[in-house]
Formats: structure tokens, sequence, C-alpha cells
């Protein structure tokens, strides 16, 4: 385009030359011709060629600026189209991490159901051989401990639908999936944890907020009759019921912003649990809160999904939620023994109880119940 440009401008000073040349022609043919006649009529010739020559020079520019214009609007579309084309292949590589991490998760549930079916499949073919699937061999119905529909006892004790969590166990890194059942919040009073020698604890349901605790206590006595009613019908269950407490940690799920987990800075114990479970270094000065994480800024954030860094069942936020959910474990057994049933399955409700501390630091405060075979183990 530099080089068209500089072409004109050489146009241009030829005209000059020629403008000269004829200026130095009119006035010699003045001297012959006489000087007004002529020059008026080369100077009608002269300005219609200049005009000419000028409306050619336009027209080539003008040609020159739509193309250039044309330039511009191309290179602006491509820029647009290559920031789209680049937001397209980071929200791709975020869907490979995501899989990438449910692959890693996926195989370690199938391992984990591997090992936990090998000796179940040598006890069935020993039996087999042995023939103890007979029907002479069968015992009599309710003698044997039933498969419970943990939904349907969730429900008759008044709680929502079980859900089943994945959790990556810190010792092992293997994938533990537990039944869980939410109950309603029960808020406690600011500052209060149901810890021994609390005053709250003078007055029935006193940690618990004052508008809240006639609510809770019927939920508590809702759950009660209806598990005692599981344990009635099926008196050697080993259906378990385990009530999981969680201090209500800063930062929204970002673990390096949590004041639960400040103190484990430079914990050795920390740092080979979370790389056992194959979790980001929230202390790194590398780690970015987001959903590239392991694991992710969103299932961090998310309650229902129960994932949080480990507490390892030590410190002062661990303990405040164990003993949050020994206070209320303690109220619903307390409730559970004046409902009427017989001892003896008041006895293996009380059993078949249990309360802890949640391992994880959660974004929230919350008592969880964990249930079915083994949530107490």
């Amino acid at each position: 385009m530099q080089t068209h440009l500089s072409e004109l401008v050489k146009i241009r000073e030829d005209l000059h030359k020629k403008l000269d040349k004829y200026t130095i022609e009119i006035d010699e043919k003045c001297k012959q011709y006489g000087k007004i006649e002529l020059e008026t009529e080369l100077k009608k010739q002269e300005t219609a060629k200049v005009v000419a020559d000028t409306n050619k020079v336009n027209a080539q520019t003008k040609v020159e600026q739509d193309a250039a214009a044309y330039y511009i609007t191309q290179v602006a579309k491509t820029k647009i189209e290559t920031a789209n084309m680049e937001a397209k292949m980071a929200d791709l590589r975020n869907q490979i991490l995501d899989a990438e991490w449910d692959v890693t998760l996926t195989q370690e549930d199938l391992q984990q159901a591997s090992d936990d079916l090998q000796p179940a499949l040598v006890a069935f073919n020993f039996c087999s051989t042995n023939k103890c699937y007979d029907d002479v061999r069968v015992g009599v119905p309710g003698a044997g401990p039933p498969q419970p529909n943990t939904d349907k006892i969730a429900t008759d004790a008044g709680l929502d639908k079980t859900r089943v969590i994945s959790k990556p166990d810190p010792q092992t890194g293997k994938v533990v999936k537990v039944e869980v059942a939410d109950m309603q919040e029960i808020p406690f009073n600011a500052g209060e944890f149901a810890c021994p020698k609390e005053a709250c604890l003078k007055e029935e349901l006193g940690c618990v907020q004052k508008t809240f605790r006639d609510s809770t206590k019927e939920m508590l006595i809702r759950a009660a009759r209806g598990f005692l009613n599981h344990f009635k019908a099926h008196p050697t269950s080993d259906f378990q019921i385990k009530m999981v407490g969680s201090y209500h940690c800063g930062g929204s799920g970002n673990p390096s912003k949590s004041n639960c987990l400040e103190s484990y800075k430079g914990d050795a114990a920390f740092k080979k649990a979370i790389e056992t479970m194959k979790y980001d270094d929230p202390f790194s000065g590398k780690y970015k809160f987001n959903d590239k994480a392991k694991p992710s800024a969103t299932d961090l954030s998310e309650h229902v999904k129960m994932i949080g860094y480990p507490n390892l069942k030590k410190g002062y936020y661990y303990d405040m939620g164990k003993c949050r959910a020994a206070y209320i474990a303690k109220f619903m057994l307390a409730e559970a023994a004046k409902l009427g049933f017989d001892k003896g399955v008041v006895d293996t409700l009380t059993k078949n109880t249990c309360s802890d501390g949640y391992e994880y630091f959660l974004p929230m405060k919350k008592v969880a119940l964990q249930l079915g075979k083994g949530a107490c183990a």
C-alpha cells in the first residue's frame, strides 16, 4: 500500500512539471497570438486535464481506502474467532481434567469392590460345595440379618431419602461410599458446642437456639421411633446409625483461606494424607481455588457432597463437631427410652448408634446421619 501511495505522489509531481512546461509554452504563444485569448483557451484545456487526472487519483485512493478497511475488518474478525477458540479449548481442558478425576475415583472404586468381593466369593464357593444353600439348610424367616432398605428406614424416621457420598480415605486413598440422610438444620447457639462443662447443658436442648428447640425435639423423637420400629421388626439387624458433626469453617470451601486448616500447615501427617488422597496442597504457592484443582472448587463448596480436606480426627475444630454430634445422639436415645418400646429394642438401637466429628473440614455447621451396615466401624 505504501508503494502505491509513492507512485501517486510521483504522478502528482509529473503533473506539476507538465504544468510548468505548459506555462512556458503559453508565454511563447502569447507573444505570437495574443495573450488573453490564448491564455483563456489553454487554461480551459489545462483545467480539464487536471480535473480528469485528479479524479483518477481520487478514485485509485478510494480503492486503497476500501481495501484497507476490509483488511482491518478481517483482522478484527480473526481476533474474535481466535479468542472464542481459546475459550472453547480452555473449557475442553477443564472437562478433560474432570473426566480424569472421575476415572481415577472409578478405578479406585472398582479396585475396592474387587478387594471386598474376593472373601465373599471364597465363602460362597465353600458354601456352594457343602450345599449350604439347600432348602433344608435355610433358617426360619426373620432369623437372619435383613438386607435393610436404608431409604425406607430413613423416610420412616422422618428424614430425607438417603444419598451416597464418595470420599477418599486419608489412610489408604481408597474411595469409601457412605449413605447419608440429612436432618433439618439444627442451629446451635453462637459459641456453644455442647462440650462437657458448658453452661447450656443444664437445660433440655439448651445448646440449640431457643426458637428451634421444639422442632428439633420433634424431629429427633420421630427419628427415634422410626429406628425403633425397624429393630422391633428385625431384632438381629446390623443396621447402624452414626451422627457426625461439623464445625463451620471459613473460606467458603477454599482450603487456603480456611481458619480450620491454618494449624495443619507444615504438618507432615496432613501432607502425607492429602498425597494419599491425591488432593492438591493448599499451602503450596501454586494452589488455585478453581475447578481445575483436586478436589474442584465446586465440590469443596457444595454442601451435599460433604467433600473436604482431612482433619486427621484431631484439633479444636474436629472436637467441636464431635461434641455437637454426641449431644444430639444422646438426646435422641434418651427420648427413645420414653417411647414405650421393649427394653431389648431400645438397647439394640443404643448399641447400633454412635457419633463422631466429621473427618473432613466443611464450610458449614451440620449434624448429618450416616446409615447402614458398618456405619459405626
